[in-house]
């Protein structure tokens, strides 16, 4: 049968050594609510066992969202909510023993031990975006979403700090679109931050990040890389309100340069749908 996976995060903000809770719903193609491929519909539309499911949360470096080998944690689908309706939810944690920022897929899978599932199949879910940080000094971390511009969710993650009298820090930026014909994943992504600066000295204060960038572009059904290119140059403005949440109050912002100065994504400020931002300035 057909599901569809959605990937939510709790919290995309934490504190070093601290857990924070990765969660992923599916839905049943026979659910309420299921706006995959292939919807059944009544009459003789058929709940199966959403049990079945396992979900693979695979966590990387922000700086090779996609690629490389992910730390992994997997759950089991529960039938939560209204028994028998085709919507579960898995659960997993997570922590980071140092300040980084990471970029989380999930991926539907048999069992524990991996494998293909033989009663299910969806799409991976949209990456998402947590960060780590440790609350002392000068300092620009956030996690979560925004409306992006071509229609989906833009999700985030960022580190960045002065260190040594340097800029440092990490930054993703996942979106979906279509691809030559296929839905696909389009990645932003930086390690290398060449220049954090500062502005305003009470709420809201804003952060501006500078630095390289690559950008890939990502099938979405398995993960398979369609489209590469690095050595960009990516320019991202943060603010925070102050509040205790940066839903509706907090806002993001990035352009991403092509290699001959001209203009290969640009989000404008929007405010956040999910997350925080926090700008630290002492």
């Amino acid at each position: 049968m057909r599901s569809r996976l959605q990937f939510n995060i709790i919290c995309n903000l934490g504190l070093t050594g601290v857990d924070l809770i990765l969660e992923a719903t599916v839905w049943d193609s026979a659910a309420i609510g299921y706006t995959g491929a292939n919807p059944e519909t009544a009459p003789g539309k058929t709940i199966g066992d959403i049990t079945k499911m396992w979900i693979r949360f695979d966590i990387y470096q922000a700086a090779t969202c996609g690629s490389g080998t992910p730390a992994t944690r997997y759950a089991q689908v529960l039938d939560t909510g209204v028994a028998g309706d085709g919507i579960g939810t898995a659960w997993s944690k997570f922590t980071s023993s140092s300040e980084s920022s990471y970029c989380v897929v999930a991926r539907l899978v048999a069992s524990s031990a991996n494998g293909t599932n033989q009663y299910y199949t969806a799409e991976n879910a949209l990456a998402a975006g947590i960060a780590f940080y440790d609350n002392v000094g000068q300092f620009a971390t956030g996690g979560g979403w925004i409306n992006d511009p071509g229609g989906s969710k833009g999700n985030f993650g960022f580190n960045a700090r002065y260190s040594s009298g340097k800029a440092k820090g990490q930054m993703v930026y996942v979106y979906r679109g279509t691809y030559m014909g296929v839905a696909a994943d389009f990645v932003i992504n930086s390690n290398a931050i060449t220049a954090l600066s500062f502005s305003g000295t009470s709420y809201p204060i804003s952060a501006t990040l500078e630095g390289k960038a690559t950008f890939q572009i990502n099938r979405a059904s398995d993960g398979y890389q369609l489209y590469g290119d690095g050595g960009l140059k990516f320019t991202a403005k943060v603010t925070d309100s102050g509040k205790s949440s940066g839903i509706g109050f907090d806002k993001f912002e990035l352009t991403l340069y092509n290699k001959n100065g001209g203009m290969y994504k640009s989000v404008p400020e929007s405010l956040l749908q999910g997350g925080n931002v926090v700008v630290h300035i002492k």
